[in-house]
């Protein structure tokens, strides 16, 4: 007997999508169903021919990626929302300037050293400034206060970043402060002293000790994420593994990869990045790029195997439609710093809006 698939597309915010797509439903690589849904139409319904059976949801959408969900039709008529994320190709970011950054992230850039600071590509060892001998511990550092501030310096670093590190940088800066650590219920981004590199995905980052401690006594939002092949997470130079840690949303999840260093008592460095999606049963994520999404069926299941450059665009979108806060308290709703916008799309359409 039919069933009735009623399919929802949506952005990142939820909402119908502004602009037509099409639909394709297939099972054993044969076409069921196919329609179109409108700009701005809430939901489409397509009839398959067999019930007790797993579907599989193609949807394409002029500007936005091609997505893939999997679908399991019962007996009865099922609903698929399929979260469709604008093409990095198609989206133009509304950045802040740097006077209109958060006080919090100036501190940041304007306390850390003159850096050759690179956006599009991996943190390595070419991006790492040579180490002072002269080093001091994290608790001999303090940030100085607003009128005492190198503006011109913080600026400078800012304006060294393009586009799409600076994106990656409020990400992490979002993401990262919509964590609440310790019993002092400090944001994960307060523990954070210096940049040391900065890439469109990543940041490398002087921190406050405390915050490996804190992080581990997070466990409802925390785990630890071990790596089977060490060559991911490299330690800069004079440094040592200090573990890696994990937040445990399914999407847009939080990695800390702790290095200590070799010279400096209590001096610690983060390799920060959010991920798209985190571990194996997520057969409902969206496929937004082929071979990074081949490469996750085969090798996820391996811990520590990274998943493929995440574009920032992206990332800022999975963290606008997943996270919400959590009943522990020790995550907040994902609060963005920046606005997309999507061609090809009405020009009142952003991502949030305003």
């Amino acid at each position: 007997m039919p069933v009735v698939v009623n399919v929802q597309p949506s952005d990142a915010c939820g909402r119908p999508l502004p602009i037509r797509c099409r639909i394709r439903i297939t099972r054993n690589d044969r076409l069921d169903a196919e329609g179109f849904c409108e700009a701005n139409g809430t939901q489409i319904a397509l009839t398959v021919p067999v019930p007790d059976a797993v579907y599989a949801l193609f949807l394409s959408a002029g500007s936005f990626d091609d997505s893939s969900v999997f679908v399991s039709v019962e007996k009865a008529d099922a609903t698929a929302r399929v979260l469709c994320l604008a093409s990095a190709r198609a989206v133009a970011p509304i950045l802040p300037t740097y006077a209109e950054l958060p006080d919090e992230l100036q501190r940041v850039l304007e306390r850390s050293p003159v850096l050759d600071i690179k956006a599009n590509r991996e943190i390595s060892d070419a991006t790492l400034p040579s180490r002072s001998p002269q080093s001091r511990s994290i608790r001999e550092r303090s940030l100085p206060d607003r009128g005492e501030r190198p503006v011109r310096d913080g600026e400078r670093r800012w304006q060294l970043l393009d586009r799409e590190a600076q994106a990656g940088l409020l990400n992490l800066f979002a993401k990262m402060r919509s964590f609440k650590l310790s019993a002092q219920q400090r944001s994960g981004w307060s523990y954070v002293v210096e940049l040391r590199a900065v890439a469109r995905d990543r940041i490398l980052a002087v921190v406050d000790w405390a915050l490996k401690p804190d992080t581990e006594g997070a466990t409802t939002a925390f785990h630890d994420a071990k790596e089977l092949l060490p060559i991911f997470h490299k330690p800069p130079p004079h440094f040592s593994r200090a573990g890696s840690w994990k937040s445990n949303e399914p999407f847009g999840n939080l990695q800390f990869s702790f290095f200590s260093s070799q010279e400096a008592r209590n001096e610690l460095w983060v390799d920060a990045d959010v991920d798209d999606a985190a571990g194996i049963g997520h057969a409902e994520q969206v496929l937004r790029n082929e071979s990074r999404g081949l490469f996750k069926a085969i090798f996820r299941f391996i811990p520590g195997l990274p998943e493929g450059k995440s574009h920032p665009y992206d990332i800022h979108q999975i963290l606008l439609f997943h996270q919400k806060p959590t009943l522990t308290g020790e995550i907040d709703k994902y609060q963005p710093c920046y606005r997309i916008r999507v061609e090809g799309t009405p020009a009142d359409y952003a991502m949030p809006p305003s």
